[in-house]
């Protein structure tokens, strides 16, 4: 499949009093998000990005075209990959574990991002179905000790991985 631009005709963003909805009929994608974030589609090769109002985490969710001959693995090795070739950032993976996203079986990895003199701790989660890699990434601002911002992203993030709905 091509996800160079992501089809975006079919989907609708609703804020009610549960929180923002995401749905995407195209790719038979839907997400929810606490009433406090906003959800945006506009990006090409994303389904969504969604930030908090303080701006101290973020969600999106990204289809790659990946090879059923290609295991989840790689996709580490092209994250390092990524970050011994940036230029205005510094990126390390921290660790990397099982998880399940969407009932799809997939991995968890874990990175550490500085650029600009701010550090991120970044989760890839992702999960394939058929000849589509999900990755849901989500991006949390650390203080200057390491330790994560008050107030932490993860019953935010939490709620989003509950809610999301991918393909089965």
């Amino acid at each position: 499949p091509d996800y160079s631009h992501v089809d975006q005709s079919r989907a609708q963003v609703v804020q009610d009093s549960e929180g923002v909805f995401y749905q995407n009929h195209a790719y038979d994608v839907s997400l929810r998000a606490p009433a406090r974030w906003t959800v945006k589609n506009d990006t090409p090769n994303y389904i969504l990005l969604a930030v908090r109002s303080d701006r101290a985490c973020s969600v999106a969710l990204q289809p790659i075209a990946w090879s059923p001959l290609v295991g989840l693995g790689s996709f580490k090795g092209q994250l390092a990959d990524q970050f011994s070739k940036a230029k205005d950032l510094t990126g390390e993976v921290l660790d990397e574990q099982p998880a399940v996203l969407s009932g799809l079986k997939g991995r968890d990895i874990r990175v550490s991002i500085t650029q600009r003199g701010q550090r991120i701790i970044e989760h890839h989660m992702i999960a394939r179905k058929g000849m589509t890699l999900y990755d849901v990434s989500t991006d949390e601002l650390t203080r200057d000790e390491g330790d994560v911002a008050e107030p932490t992203c993860a019953s935010d993030f939490s709620f989003i991985r509950k809610n999301l709905v991918l393909p089965r």
